[in-house]
Formats: C-alpha cells, sequence, structure tokens
C-alpha cells in the first residue's frame, strides 16, 4: 500500500505516471514479433541449450528431458521484461519488475545533491554509476524471485544434479548465476545497465516531465515537476531516476517481447473442477488479509493456481481471439464451454449441440483439458501475448490434435505468440504442413483443403529437439525449412524401431 509522508509528495504517484508513460511511448498498433534469447546451463534436467524464442517456438524430446523448464523458465522472462506486477513502489511497466528485488526499501540510496532551481537535483558520475548498480541488482534479483514463483522452488533445487550451480542469460539484459546453496545469492552475469547508458537515459527524461542539462564535472542536473502539496525530495528523486535506468536497462536493447504471459500446464485436468470450490472459498475470505493464489488450491502447481486465479478473475467481454475460441470448441469439442456466475461461486460446464448443458466434471475430458485455453483465447489474450501451452494434445482424439494445431496457426497468424510442448506427430505434422503451404499462393491452398490464411513462415517458427542421455539434457535447433518443413527424426527413430519389430513378428507368425 502507497504510504505518505508529512510535507512530502508521493513517489509512487510519480513513477506510476512516469511507468505509464513508457509504456505507452514504447505501444504500438501492431505488436512486434517475438524475438528473444535464452541461454540455460545446469538448469532442472538440461546441461546446456540456447533458445530462441519466436511466435510459434515447439518443443519435443521424451519425457523428463526438461521441455517444461523451458517453458516454464520462457514464462519467467517475459514475466521480467513485459508483465504488470508491483516494482518501484507505484511503478507499472517493463521497469516494475526490477524493482521488485530492489533494495531500494533496503539498500541506501546515495545523497542527490540539490541544484539551483526548486526540485532539481545534481546527478554526479559517482550516483550513475550507483545507479546503474543499483539496477544491475535489482533485475537479476527479479529474475531470481520470479523463477522461484513460476517454479514453486528455491532456485537453487533447480541445479541440475552433480553441478554447483546453474546459469541463465538473456543476452544484453541479464544473467543470474544460481549457487545449489540456498544462502547463496543470484549473481549478476551480463550487463543490465552502465554509467553511460544510466546517463543516456537520464537525459532523455524530458518525455516523462523530468528535464536535463547539464550540471559540470560530468553530472546531470534534473529537475522534477512541482507536486501539488509538496516539493520532491531527494529520496524520491532518487526512485524515479532509478526507473528511468531500469527502464532503458530492459526495454532499450531491441528485444521484441510480449506484454504479457499465460502459462496452461499439462496437469491441468482439475483446474475447471476446481473453479467452483475456490470461487466460493475466496469469496469467504473477503475480509480476510489478502493471500497469493485462489484458497481452494493449496496443492496446485504455481502454474496450475496462476491459470485458475485469471479465470476466477476474467470478465465476460469477449476478447481479441474469441472467434478463434469459437472455432476451436465447434471442431474439437462440438459443443461450447460456459462459465456461469452463481451465489456458490462459478459454475463451469459445457452445453453440446443439441443437449442440455452439463457441469465440466461429467463432461469429456477433452472438455476440461481445452476448456482452460478457450477461456483464455475467448476473455484475456490479446495481441503481442505469449501462451505457454504443455501436451495441448492431452486427451485428444488425433483429429482434435489437428483441429488444435490449425487454431495454433490461425493465432501466431493473428498476432499471438505462442509456446507449444508436445509428443505429438499429428501436430508437428501439421506445423510442418503449415510451414510448407508458405510457398504456395492463396489459391494452390484452396486446392488442398488448407483454409484460407493458414500457413506459416520460416523466420515466424523455431522448433527445437531435447536430447536426453543419462540425467543430462541438450537443447538442438531443428531443421525446417518452406521446403522440407519440420525434420521428425526424433519421432521417426521410434517408428522405424517399431517397424523392424513388425518384420521380425511377420517372419515368425506368418
Amino acid at each position: 500500500m502507497e504510504q505518505r509522508r508529512a510535507g512530502r509528495s508521493s513517489p509512487g504517484g510519480r513513477a506510476a505516471k512516469i511507468g505509464k508513460n513508457l509504456e505507452k511511448a514504447g505501444s504500438s498498433a501492431d505488436p512486434p514479433k517475438l524475438d528473444l534469447e535464452i541461454a540455460i546451463r545446469d538448469f532442472g534436467p538440461i546441461r546446456d541449450g540456447r533458445i530462441r524464442l519466436r511466435p510459434l517456438t515447439i518443443f519435443v524430446g521424451p519425457n523428463g528431458s526438461g521441455k517444461s523448464y523451458a517453458a516454464r523458465l520462457a514464462h519467467s522472462a517475459i514475466s521480467l521484461l513485459g508483465g504488470k506486477q508491483p516494482g518501484v513502489p507505484g511503478a507499472s511497466g517493463p521497469s516494475a519488475r526490477a524493482g521488485a528485488g530492489l533494495g531500494g526499501r533496503g539498500k541506501a540510496r546515495p545523497q542527490l545533491k540539490a541544484g539551483g532551481r526548486k526540485n532539481e537535483f545534481l546527478v554526479t558520475k559517482r550516483a550513475l554509476c550507483t545507479l546503474s548498480r543499483h539496477a544491475g541488482d535489482a533485475i537479476a534479483a527479479a529474475f531470481s524471485g520470479q523463477i522461484e514463483k513460476d517454479f514453486g522452488a528455491h532456485p537453487s533445487s533447480l541445479v541440475r544434479s552433480g553441478r554447483a550451480r546453474a546459469s541463465i542469460e538473456i543476452p544484453g539484459i541479464v544473467g543470474v548465476s544460481i549457487p545449489r546453496d540456498k544462502e547463496g545469492r543470484p549473481a549478476l552475469l551480463g550487463h543490465a545497465a552502465d554509467a553511460a547508458t544510466a546517463r543516456e537515459a537520464l537525459a532523455g527524461g524530458a518525455a516523462c516531465g523530468v528535464s536535463t542539462k547539464a550540471g559540470g564535472d560530468g553530472a546531470l542536473a534534473c529537475a522534477f515537476p512541482a507536486g501539488t502539496r509538496a516539493a520532491v525530495d531527494a529520496e524520491s528523486a532518487y526512485d524515479m531516476l532509478l526507473e528511468r535506468v531500469l527502464a532503458a536497462a530492459l526495454g532499450g536493447r531491441g528485444h521484441a517481447v510480449p506484454a504479457a504471459a499465460y502459462h496452461v500446464p499439462s496437469a491441468r485436468s482439475g483446474i475447471m473442477e476446481a473453479c467452483n470450490a475456490a470461487a466460493a472459498a475466496s469469496a469467504a475470505h473477503s475480509h480476510a488479509h489478502e493471500r497469493d493464489g485462489p484458497q481452494a488450491a493449496p496443492h496446485m502447481e504455481t502454474a496450475g493456481r496462476e491459470l485458475l486465479s485469471t479465470i476466477l478473475e476474467m470478465g465476460g467481454t469477449r476478447g481479441q481471439f474469441s472467434r478463434i475460441a469459437d472455432e476451436l470448441e465447434r471442431d474439437a469439442l462440438h459443443g461450447r464451454i460456459t462459465l456461469r456466475r452463481s451465489a456458490n461461486g462459478l459454475a463451469p460446464g459445457i452445453r453440446y449441440a443439441g443437449q442440455r448443458e452439463m457441469p465440466i466434471r461429467l463432461a469429456a475430458s477433452a472438455a476440461s483439458e481445452l476448456a482452460p485455453i478457450v477461456l483464455l483465447l475467448r476473455r484475456v489474450a490479446k495481441r503481442g501475448d505469449l501462451l505457454v501451452v504443455e501436451e495441448p494434445e492431452s486427451h485428444q482424439h488425433p483429429k482434435n490434435q489437428v483441429v488444435l494445431a490449425k487454431c495454433i496457426v490461425r493465432l501466431v497468424r493473428s498476432g499471438l505468440n505462442v509456446i507449444v510442448t508436445t509428443h505429438s506427430t499429428y501436430i508437428v505434422e501439421r506445423f510442418s504442413a503449415y510451414l510448407r503451404a508458405g510457398l504456395m499462393t492463396a489459391g494452390q491452398r484452396s486446392r488442398v483443403g488448407i483454409g484460407r490464411g493458414l500457413y506459416l513462415e520460416a523466420v515466424d517458427i523455431a522448433p527445437y529437439l531435447f536430447e536426453a542421455r543419462g540425467n543430462k539434457t541438450t537443447i538442438k535447433a531443428i531443421d525446417h525449412s518452406p521446403q522440407e518443413g519440420i525434420s521428425q527424426d526424433e519421432f521417426m527413430s521410434v517408428n522405424e524401431a517399431l517397424h523392424e519389430e513388425n518384420i521380425r513378428v511377420d517372419r515368425l507368425v506368418g
């Protein structure tokens, strides 16, 4: 909660305004395509690998090879860079996530010297270095904290067995080294902002209401607008300058990242059934202290709790992908997912064609698996966001898997970024076909039965193989091209082994 002190203006209110201006300046009617690299070493079962997230990123590989680790890690990175969590008091936008781990409240700020005018402060070379160091510490700590939140475990427990530490890096933005010792602190590997970047960020502060000029001896004189009740003090000024440096460190490296990320885990079958109980429990605790996540689902993994919380809080307005949600319901479920509010909470259900509505718990398992995806698409997700879906083929007939692949491609073509972990040859084969369809004209696609606008471009797709050997996994890019589609060597090796076995059986019984 934001607090005001006597005789001081609110730093939170000023920081919030700065954050909003930063977001507005970076917004676009046509969101940029996702392009972010993550390097991983000794994290979970992953020994090493480098992933470049694109509008459609695909993870394939055997069970236990680390696909879910990479998917959650991608969600952590996007949550750090583009989410909307509180950080610097009152702030929002990309820089706010870094403030969550800052010592703005625990580290001593350098005392900014007063300038020659009211609400003006001199930022010396030393203060610039301190700002950049605090920004770097904040980003590393916030990234580590986001990882802990997404995995529901202390990062030290995620270090690969037998190794002393894990490292994760988003080149040009942040890198963290995670020691196995729980007492060890995350260490900054990459640079977040140097003094020159900090100076450049502050010099461009006029757009956010901060005017700057040279102050002599390499210092900057930063003037803040006067508050309606009181003047800006040195502590509040430092917070607002740090907001600028954080924004430059996180958003000024030319990376295109989504504004929000949603994670649909593989273990999601009970999420819809939990809606009613969770809503009722939340109502019962409405006058209690605020707690993290829905009250009725403490047993759920972190991603499941967050997804359930999103469903409980979503409104009834149809969103930007509602038509694709309708298509998924019609072609895969032959019904419509419903979510009704009552005095007892939420009542999720499904109305099949020509039948009465029934509770989701009595419907086919395919409905429970697809319902969270349908609801996110219909009411929450926006163009430019990221949707992480683990094993979308769970409990789905091959015909439904083909429908899912088609709808995912429609989503990507419509501006949603998607990460998929999958064991399905049907889904990968359909992605491959849509990639090859990129070489066809609209008429040619129509003649072979591929719908309008259903194609992928090679630059929009990034498939990866998680190759497991013993207790260590190496991540490798899978060959793909419009001419050849996506290589399916991972699945073909299994098919070949089965084929050879069938030949031996035929020789004995034929």
